[in-house]
C-alpha cells in the first residue's frame, strides 16, 4: 500500500488502484498478485528513480509507457520479492492528479538529504501553510 501520482487523465486524487503490471524504464515488465482483491481499478504502474514533478513530464511518460500512475519504489520491491519466490500485491492511492505541476514545497521534500531534513521541511510547510 502507498501513494502514486496519476499519469492517466481519468485518475483523480484519492482514487484507489490495484496494479497488475509494474514498469520501470529499461527493465522487464513485472506482474503482480492482483487476483482475489476487490479492485476499484486495475492498471499499470511506472516506477521512476526521480520525482516526476512537472505536468509535461507526466504527459510524456504516459505516452511513452502507457502507465496509469507513477511511484518511486514498487518495481524494486516487487523485483526483490520475486528473487525470494514471492509476488507483490500493489495497491496505491492517487496523491495528485497530474493536471498541474507539483508545488515547490512538495518537490523540496524529495530534495532533502536526510529523513530529518525531510521532516523539518514538512513541518515548516504545514506551520506556514505553504
Amino acid at each position: 500500500f502507498g501513494f502514486a501520482g496519476a499519469l492517466a487523465t481519468e485518475l483523480k486524487q484519492g482514487d484507489l488502484c490495484w496494479f497488475e503490471e509494474l514498469h520501470c524504464l529499461h527493465e522487464p515488465v513485472l506482474s503482480t498478485e492482483a487476483q482475489g482483491f476487490s479492485r476499484p481499478r486495475l492498471g499499470r504502474l511506472l516506477t521512476s528513480s526521480t520525482i516526476v514533478a512537472q505536468q509535461r513530464e507526466r504527459v510524456e511518460l504516459r505516452a511513452q509507457t502507457q502507465a496509469d500512475a507513477v511511484d518511486m519504489e514498487a518495481y524494486w520491491l516487487a523485483r526483490e520479492l520475486q528473487s525470494y519466490g514471492r509476488q507483490l500485491s500493489c495497491c496505491r492511492v492517487i496523491s495528485d492528479d497530474g493536471r498541474e505541476d507539483l508545488p515547490a514545497w512538495v518537490v523540496g521534500l524529495f530534495e532533502a538529504k536526510t529523513s530529518r531534513q525531510m521532516i523539518q521541511r514538512a513541518l515548516v510547510s504545514v506551520v506556514t501553510h505553504r
